[in-house]
């Protein structure tokens, strides 16, 4: 995949971890904070190093023991199901090239077009003022014209189809001037054009190229997640690319940039000349 001057975007990966690594492949990304649940046995002590089905066992919410098992638990959490995701971390802290690795390395969950849309919701205003949820693929399924929600349903599993079938949808979709299908249509071509246009922001955008098998994608920039960095080491062949320079000085920078930002109450501007 390129932009136009023959700049390819993605590359193999090097022999090493690498900033921009796109991985293919099963995680879970799990969500610390004081709600977490851990596992103990009936008088609070931590379980044993063994035990069966028939032990004893709770859960309770882990700030409020004291005592717990040095290096692991047993933890119930809220978890991201991982498919696609891209290394965030700096090369220089996950590479091991000329030092030691950092241990923990952060990865980025990457959201295709074709599973955003069968899987998300995304808020609408209501004849009335108020708001309401909206499941986009449900959506478009109950009000597209019968030829599109057919094909669309059709390709809702196929990563590389789905979001050319998408736009020829949304193209020859006309809905009643001022109905809530009109407004559901503009709030999601206006969604999906800040993402493929790449705005600054909270996004990054993915072309997707069949060449090394990414689909159309884009990451939250904030949707990080922590992970062992010598066990993604090990998983390296489930790497399938990785963001060619400059796209991954520019990606590390959007990440900075979303980071490092500060909010102020009103910007600083002078009068009109």
């Amino acid at each position: 995949m390129g932009n136009g001057k023959s700049i390819p975007l993605y590359e193999p990966p090097q022999e090493h971890l690498s900033q921009g690594d796109v991985f293919c492949c099963r995680l879970l990304g799990t969500y610390g904070g004081t709600g977490l649940m851990i596992v103990r046995q009936m008088n609070g002590d931590p379980p044993p190093e063994k035990f069966s089905s028939a032990s004893e066992l709770k859960f309770v919410r882990a700030s409020d023991h004291f005592q717990h098992a040095r290096g692991h638990e047993i933890v119930s959490c809220q978890v991201e199901h991982l498919r696609f995701f891209v290394v965030a971390s700096q090369t220089c802290d996950i590479a091991g090239v000329d030092h030691p690795p950092w241990p923990t390395c952060l990865v980025i969950k990457m959201i295709s077009i074709c599973d955003f849309v069968n899987g998300a919701t995304l808020p609408l205003k209501t004849d009335t003022g108020g708001v309401e949820t909206i499941h986009l693929a449900r959506f478009l399924h109950e009000h597209l014209d019968g030829k599109y929600a057919t094909k669309l349903k059709e390709l809702c599993e196929h990563q590389f189809e789905y979001p050319g079938a998408l736009r020829d949808a949304l193209k020859g979709w006309k809905p009643d001037n001022n109905s809530k299908p009109q407004r559901f249509k503009t709030k999601l071509q206006s969604f999906l054009k800040d993402i493929t246009d790449n705005k600054e922001g909270r996004t990054y955008y993915f072309p997707g190229d069949p060449k090394f098998k990414i689909p159309e994608a884009f990451v939250e920039l904030d949707a990080i997640f922590p992970v062992n960095t010598q066990d993604l080491a090990g998983a390296k062949g489930a790497r399938i690319a990785s963001l060619a320079n400059p796209y991954k000085e520019e990606f590390s920078n959007r990440l900075g940039n979303r980071f490092s930002r500060v909010a102020v109450p009103v910007p600083a501007r002078g009068e009109k000349f």
